[in-house]
This record gives C-alpha cells, sequence and structure tokens, in this order.
C-alpha cells in the first residue's frame, strides 16, 4: 500500500512539472525568439552588422554623413546627422564583447573633439554595469540585447532570419519533447499506483462466529413518530425563493514576472532613444522605477512634445504606468541645466 501511495505522489508530482514546462515554454517564447536572433547577428560580419546598425537609424531620421572618411578614422565607425547636428556612431560586434566603461569615455572624447550633439554606442555583445553608469546622464546611446534586436530584427537578411527561426523551431521542439516525455511517465507512476491499490488481495470478509449467529437477527426497532408540523416550522428556508448564482468575477489579470518586466523596461528604453530631442535614457539602479532622461529638446513646447510620447511608450505598459522621468534638459552649448525636474507619466 505504501509503494503504490508513493508511485501516486511521484506521478502526479510529475504532472505539476509537466504543467510548469509548459506553461515556461509558452512564457519563454519571446526570449527565444530574441536569444536566437542575437546569435544570427553575432554570426555577421563586422561590416554586414555595422551597415545594418546604419540602416535601423537612417529609418529614425539619421542619415551618413557626406565626406570621404573609412570606419575607424578618428575613432568613429560612422557619422550620422539629424536635424543639422552630428552623431557619432561606434560599434563593438561580437559575442565575447563584455563593452565597459572605458568605451563609452573615450566615445565621450570623441564627442567633445568633433562638437557632436551625442554619440551611439553599439554591441552585438553586452555592456557591464559600469559602462551603463558611465553612460548615464551622458549624451549617448548604449544599444545592446533587447533594443537591439528590436532595431535591427526586422532588417536581417532573410538566410540570417531563417536561421534564427530554424533556432527557435528547435528549441520549441525541444521543450514539447520534455514536456511529452515527463507527461508519459508521470501517468505511468499514477496508473501503475492505481493499479496496485484495485488489485491488491482483499483480507477476509465474513465475519467472526459468536454463539448465536446463526440465530435470525433482531428486528430493527421502529422509527419514532414524526412530530407534527406545526405553522411556524411550516416557513421554512426549504420554501425561501432559491438563491439566484451571481456571475462569476472577471479572472484577474496576472502581474509581470520579474524577466518580462524586465523586457517591457528595455522596450520603453529603446523606444525612448529613438525619439528626436532625447539624448539618453537608462533606468535607475536598483529599484528600476525611476526613467533617467537626458534631452535637447530647445524650447518649452519641443520638450512638452518629448515627454508627452515617452509617457506613451511607457503607459503601454500597465505594470510600469507609474513609472518616474528624471529629466536633465541640455542647452545648445551641451552644458545641463542646474535644475532636475521630475516627472510622473500617471
Amino acid at each position: 500500500m505504501s509503494i503504490a501511495v508513493a508511485l501516486i505522489v511521484l506521478g502526479m508530482a510529475g504532472l505539476a512539472v509537466s504543467v510548469f514546462l509548459a506553461m515556461r515554454a509558452g512564457a519563454g517564447a519571446v526570449q527565444r525568439e530574441r536569444d536566437a536572433g542575437l546569435a544570427a547577428l553575432r554570426e555577421l560580419g563586422w561590416k554586414e552588422f555595422g551597415t545594418l546598425v546604419v540602416k535601423a537609424f537612417e529609418t529614425r531620421g539619421f542619415k551618413p554623413a557626406t565626406g570621404a572618411r573609412k570606419p575607424g578614422d578618428d575613432g568613429i565607425d560612422q557619422l550620422l546627422e539629424r536635424g543639422g547636428q552630428k552623431h557619432i556612431l561606434q560599434i563593438k560586434h561580437g559575442g565575447a564583447y563584455h563593452v565597459g566603461a572605458a568605451a563609452v569615455r573615450r566615445l565621450l572624447v570623441v564627442i567633445d573633439q568633433q562638437h557632436a550633439a551625442g554619440g551611439i554606442l553599439a554591441t552585438s555583445g553586452e555592456f557591464d554595469s559600469a559602462a551603463r553608469e558611465a553612460a548615464k546622464r551622458q549624451p549617448v546611446v548604449l544599444l545592446e540585447g533587447d533594443a537591439l534586436w528590436q532595431q535591427i530584427g526586422p532588417l536581417l537578411p532573410a538566410a540570417s532570419l531563417a536561421n534564427a527561426q530554424a533556432r527557435v523551431q528547435q528549441l520549441e521542439a525541444n521543450g514539447r519533447r520534455r514536456v511529452v516525455a515527463t507527461t508519459a511517465l508521470s501517468l505511468l507512476l499514477v496508473l501503475g499506483g492505481v493499479a496496485m491499490v484495485t488489485l491488491r488481495p482483499s483480507g477476509t470478509s465474513a465475519r467472526p462466529t459468536v454463539a448465536g449467529a446463526d440465530a435470525e437477527p433482531a428486528p430493527a426497532a421502529p422509527a419514532p413518530a414524526a412530530e407534527p408540523v406545526t405553522d411556524a416550522a411550516a416557513a421554512t428556508p426549504a420554501e425561501s425563493k432559491p438563491t439566484v448564482p451571481s456571475a462569476a468575477p472577471a479572472p484577474r489579470r496576472q502581474p509581470a514576472t520579474p524577466q518580462e518586466l524586465a523586457l517591457q523596461r528595455d522596450l520603453i528604453a529603446a523606444e525612448t532613444m529613438l525619439v528626436d530631442g532625447v539624448v539618453s535614457a537608462s533606468w535607475q539602479a536598483p529599484s528600476n522605477t525611476t526613467l533617467v532622461l537626458a534631452l535637447r529638446a530647445g524650447d518649452e513646447a519641443k520638450r512638452a512634445e518629448v515627454i508627452r510620447r515617452v509617457c506613451e511608450s511607457i503607459t503601454r505598459r500597465e505594470d510600469l504606468s507609474f513609472t518616474r522621468l528624471q529629466i536633465y534638459d541640455f542647452n545648445l552649448q551641451g552644458d545641463a541645466e542646474k535644475n532636475v525636474r521630475f516627472r510622473q507619466c500617471q
């Protein structure tokens, strides 16, 4: 009996694991697509990767500056222009890249030398925490991970995109096989335990013989007569009207997981960096409830329009709709205003 119970318990636990794996497989589809896409980007050559980055910024109003120059001249991989202002693009390509604060500081030196409005540092690797800290409140955009995939993914060559999709399909197939195998094994354990309980030998069912056991059983005592029902007793709740069941409450929306919140923050930062007038956007650690913006808006009306568009991106994400904005505004000479502004989108 104890073995049968153990098999049933193990089987039910296995079924719970199967449900968890199935839910995790569905929730991780976006993450798998992103990881496969980034892997495909890293397989491109430096020149191909750089061309895709430039194309992504061209769709946002940036144009390569005219003039004869080669990538790497004066620390500039590409010189972009938008609204009469120059922007320096530097590219760090390769999955092994862990870009640190030194790369950000070098880019700031080039921005100053070229009298540029800002700079863009793009990598198919990743930035470390020191690099992100060095870029805060500086006219530098860091492009990596989710933000990079959102901008460049749609521009991938068909062959690379097909490879990325094939990777995603392979990962999903592997996940389905794990779920099926776990479910089958769990069902076998449950069925085996139930069979052991059902088919176990039964004990002696006959009652022990006692003196007088062969005698006819004594007749059961008659049931007492029922009390007469009074008028007051007649008015029982049974005569009341049947209760109409109330409508089931609408199911509550499940809050986003930490991984989903991180993805939403990356997407907000990516969309914000592409708003005309935004120099940089980064989340303030460790709480990640404040989005730090550096603007070069010019006048009050332009500043209000920039903040409106940033808030549109934030309020679309219900779990992050109460994000606070910490705003630094640069004047045309590049100096930061002394007063920091705070804004709540909702």
